[in-house]
């Protein structure tokens, strides 16, 4: 077993991060690609490609390089090709899938452990890599795709339809995806989430159309689980074990 601690920024305070040899990384479930910031230490980094890259609202161009090695305690991969950005460093599922893992955010620890067997079904996209489970949100069994670099957790308008669950009036945020795109949007508490056996307490999800999102999903889903959620408690992953 081994632990890497989580970093809390005061400006995000409920995301997490961690400390890698190219500074820090937010612990990204959802990144496809993991990604390094500008720096001293990315200077020297040549550029392989760049690419036009697409968020839920918005793209933008990105540049793209290969690195020698990645490390985050004992989490590490050797000649990781990772995009290179402004704004923040993250820690990918081109890196996480070969791990298994216990999120403690209590603790503020991520604790590296042996593959297990899961009784939560699990599958990895092939085309992407994004991470799906199985959830239970009123009642009705859907997709999830994890991703613990949301800050907000976030369900489909439709589902709310299919289980008539009215949309509350009045409840609006704005809200901003990785390339910088802000849109406004309805927000809700849900008390009814279970993933696996594991029920987890009341909380706030964002309210959005997924018409735009299913192009860069390999499933249909109906929903996404943010780090948000995964502040309530205290959860164990086999990304090894997806399939």
């Amino acid at each position: 077993m081994s632990v890497v601690n989580i970093i809390r920024k005061e400006e995000d305070p409920g995301l997490f991060y961690v400390e890698s040899n190219y500074g820090l990384l937010m612990f990204d479930t959802g990144a496809v690609t993991s990604q390094l910031q500008h720096s001293d230490l990315t200077s020297t980094l040549e550029i392989a490609q760049i690419a036009e890259c697409n968020g839920a609202f918005g793209s933008k161009m990105q540049k793209y390089v290969v690195v020698d090695e990645l490390c985050v305690g004992d989490i590490s991969a050797k000649n990781l090709p990772v995009s290179l950005d402004d704004s923040v460093g993250l820690l990918g599922i081109d890196v996480l899938r070969n791990y298994a893992f216990t999120l403690d955010t209590q603790n503020n620890e991520i604790i590296l452990i042996k593959p297990f067997v899961s009784n939560i079904p699990c599958k990895v996209g092939q085309q992407r890599g994004h991470f799906y489970v199985e959830a239970q949100i009123w009642g009705k069994h859907c997709l999830a795709v994890i991703d613990t670099g949301a800050g907000c957790s976030v369900l489909d308008e439709a589902f709310l339809r299919d289980v008539n669950v009215s949309i509350p009036e009045g409840n609006v945020a704005i809200a901003e995806d990785w390339t910088g795109e802000t849109f406004e949007t309805k927000m809700m508490s849900v008390d009814s989430l279970h993933i696996g056996n594991v029920r987890f307490p009341q909380h706030e999800f964002v309210l959005l159309d997924f018409k735009k999102i299913f192009q860069f999903m390999e499933y249909p889903i109906s929903a996404i689980i943010g780090a948000i959620t995964f502040s309530c408690r205290k959860f164990s992953f086999n990304l090894i074990d997806g399939y």
